[in-house]
């Protein structure tokens, strides 16, 4: 039996659907870890990591584009993490600037 071409129009609304079905799973995904303070500290992590707000410049160029993929990377999942959590994101950098503030006094006290 052969396959039944589709209509180009039929073609476009199931793409459409399947990147909305796509974009929701992302969705829900985003926020079971914005959702809890272990995932938000975990996403920050992972920011972090990435280098995101570090210098890339180096004269070395083949060390500057790796950096620079890696700070790619981690525009990429800030823009995902803000997309589908923007409360949650603003949260999650609270909670960051908290806990350094914390290391930074416990620290202190270590050292006396």
């Amino acid at each position: 039996m052969a396959e039944e071409e589709l209509d180009p129009l039929e073609a476009l609304e199931l793409d459409e659907r399947l990147k909305q079905i796509q974009a929701e799973g992302q969705k829900a995904l985003v926020l079971g870890f914005l959702n809890t303070k272990d995932g938000r500290a975990f996403c920050y992590t992972m920011l972090e990591l990435t280098g995101l707000n570090a210098k890339i410049f180096s004269t070395d160029h083949a060390q500057m584009a790796y950096f620079e993929g890696r700070r790619e990377v981690g525009l990429d999942l800030q823009e995902i993490l803000f997309t589908h959590g923007a409360n949650l994101y603003s949260l999650m950098q609270t909670e960051a600037t908290e806990r350094m503030h914390y290391q930074t006094e416990q620290a202190k006290l270590r050292e006396k």
